[in-house]
């Protein structure tokens, strides 16, 4: 593995609800001196084959991932799968999730479509694992709304008139999944789910899950908490990694930075997870 540059391994591309495509994304990174990084599409591993079947820019180092919606403890929590064994076209596990969030999107073109929206299936960007983005991007380019960004605030949001939860797979199917395909399971954004590192403890203790590690170092989670996390985290013997969530340019994030908007360091890994969590306190 080159230690040179940056590393960054929570990355979405055209596959799910990314901006770019996924050789558009590998050219981003290596424009940003990442040298080592995941992409990690929301349910769904087509960005990943896309790469891996192909030559990309010398010096990036690719590890395959996937971030799949799952349900733990009445929670919809998502769990980054990585270095997994690239499965069959066919598997049965990843025609689950897409079969899931096809479901939801019919759903939700329903109810645009018997409220008096002229939008169809065909209108909607190809795609393995549709989301609200997808559905959002639509309705921008038919003309009901002048962005995406309005159109999820103002119909798709939680709590708005049009947004259909997804039904997620259980936590216990991700993580048997990712057993059969050899790759390591992380707790993404965690700081979403729980309010506190303690929350999180009490949530092991009732249910323990077999996750190798936790996402502290992502663009979101709040530094002021990182030491407590890192406690629990060595309680539980998980280890720590990060990344940006990068999307779009207009998104939150920038690739290769994570906790805080700190550098994300290549050399500052053992595998995909920190060898000195505390360094970045």
């Amino acid at each position: 593995m080159s230690t040179k540059g940056f590393f960054d391994f929570h990355l979405h591309t055209h596959a799910s609800d990314g901006c770019l495509y996924p050789n558009e994304l590998v050219q981003h990174l290596v424009s940003y001196q990442v040298k080592i990084a995941a992409i990690t599409d929301h349910d769904t591993i087509d960005g990943v084959r896309a790469l891996l079947s192909h030559p990309h820019e010398q010096g990036l180092e690719l590890v395959p991932g996937i971030e799949v919606s799952t349900l733990w403890q009445q929670k919809e929590v998502h769990v980054l799968i990585y270095q997994f064994d690239l499965p069959p076209i066919n598997d049965t596990f990843l025609a689950d999730l897409s079969r899931r969030r096809e479901e939801r999107m019919q759903k939700m073109l329903y109810l645009f479509q018997k409220t008096g929206f002229n939008i169809a299936q065909t209108d909607l960007p190809p795609s393995s694992a549709p989301g609200r983005w997808h559905l959002a991007t639509a309705l921008t380019k038919l003309g009901y709304v002048r962005s995406p960004t309005v159109a999820l605030r103002r119909w798709l949001q939680k709590g708005r008139r049009y947004y259909i939860k997804l039904n997620p797979v259980s936590i216990h199917q991700a993580t048997t999944w990712a057993k059969k395909v050899r790759g390591l399971c992380v707790l993404a954004h965690p700081h979403l789910y729980f309010a506190t590192a303690q929350q999180f403890d009490s949530a092991m203790s009732q249910e323990t899950i077999p996750f190798d590690g936790l996402e502290l170092l992502h663009t979101t989670f709040p530094p002021q908490d990182y030491l407590s996390w890192v406690k629990i985290a060595e309680k539980w013997n998980l280890s720590i990694t990060g990344g940006s969530d990068f999307h779009r340019f207009k998104h939150h994030s920038r690739v290769g930075r994570g906790l805080g908007g700190r550098t994300l360091f290549a050399d500052d890994l053992c595998g995909i997870f920190l060898k000195n969590p505390s360094k970045y306190a």
